[in-house]
């Protein structure tokens, strides 16, 4: 996967107040908070919960404060995890306009993360009737941004949006996604979703995004990683980057250009602003606190590898059985477990 390096001219950090601590931007002033953007609030008055927006006189309610459970606020939008009769409810507004977006809003047993993008898009994880977990973005249908229903292997806390990435884990790898936002925001003010917003931080390393296009920033550089894996509706659309890992300034990241293209494994480091291909068709990555990379591909038959060397290799070998424990490296030939030495 190819990946583009840019020189930051500067790297600024900026120390923001605290909900309690920011000055509404709408509404009463002394009433609680839920959740504030720079144009948008949701409080509460008089035990009801309800949304302003700075630029306009009207508000919305949403019924008594008590079944809300969750808000949060991005540019002109707001969205509402709220208690129902057979579970929980999400929905998202358009507190400008005064009126919910259209289009499917989830229902789920339970809402466990969520987060909101200033183009009014929320993601979220949640438990669903049937038991499973599901990570989603809302959509105009029910499939439309869906990313993950499988078992309960997602990270349940941690979901990310911005501009239009989603990020999550899934046992324990920080994957991201391209979502769809609404057809018609309905005349939003306060979107900057042109510009690059933070996606997440780990460490020193900042990963933000701008529409699809993802980047990392850190130790002076930023790094283009490529534009966000498909929403995978048809065949056509299931490429692009698929998976981040950080290291200290080292990035691990595993994507592919095209849908015709292998999934590689590529680590890049911020320090020096070089890249290099660890793995093609990789089935599972390491990514060691001190950058040291290995994976296992099946490129030409199967193989377990480091950067430096061929660990492994033979149809009997079990790609998907690698993984780090320690400073080694283990993985299944013929069923039987296997090592090597990969540093710290």
């Amino acid at each position: 996967m190819r990946t583009c390096p840019i020189l930051l001219a500067t790297l600024a950090v900026l120390a923001w107040p605290t909900l309690a601590q920011a000055k509404p931007v709408c509404g009463p002033k002394h009433q609680r908070t839920l959740a504030q953007s720079g144009y948008a609030r949701v409080y509460v008055d008089g035990g009801q919960a309800r949304a302003c927006h700075r630029g306009r006189s009207r508000e919305r309610s949403f019924g008594p404060a008590s079944r809300v459970l969750a808000a949060r606020a991005a540019g002109s939008f707001v969205a509402v995890q709220r208690k129902t009769a057979g579970g929980q409810s999400l929905r998202v507004y358009n507190a400008y306009a005064g009126k919910a977006l259209d289009g499917w809003f989830p229902h789920a047993a339970r809402f466990t993360a969520l987060a909101l993008a200033d183009n009014g898009i929320a993601a979220y994880v949640a438990t669903i009737p049937n038991g499973r977990q599901l990570v989603s973005g809302t959509g105009p249908e029910p499939h439309d941004n869906r990313i993950y229903e499988g078992p309960p292997n997602a990270d349940p806390a941690f979901v990310r949006i911005a501009g239009n990435v989603v990020a999550w884990k899934l046992d324990g790898v920080t994957r991201v996604q391209r979502v769809d936002g609404p057809a018609d925001p309905g005349g939003a003010r306060g979107s900057t979703t042109k510009g690059r917003t933070r996606l997440f931080t780990s460490g020193q390393v900042e990963v933000s995004a701008a529409g699809a296009h993802v980047s990392a920033s850190g130790a002076g550089r930023r790094v283009s990683l490529g534009a966000a894996l498909g929403t995978c509706r048809s065949a056509q659309d299931c490429f692009g980057l698929a998976s981040i890992r950080i290291a200290g300034p080292i990035v691990g990241i595993e994507g592919s250009d095209d849908p015709w293209d292998t999934t590689d494994f590529t680590v890049l480091d911020l320090t020096t602003g070089t890249s290099r291909t660890v793995c093609r068709s990789v089935i599972r990555a390491v990514l060691t606190a001190a950058g040291n990379a290995a994976c296992s591909e099946f490129y030409y038959g199967r193989r377990i590898k480091t950067e430096d060397a061929i660990l492994d290799e033979g149809d009997d070998v079990d790609p998907d059985s690698l993984e780090q424990r320690g400073d080694q490296l283990r993985w299944l030939r013929a069923g039987v477990e296997r090592s090597a030495p990969l540093g710290p």
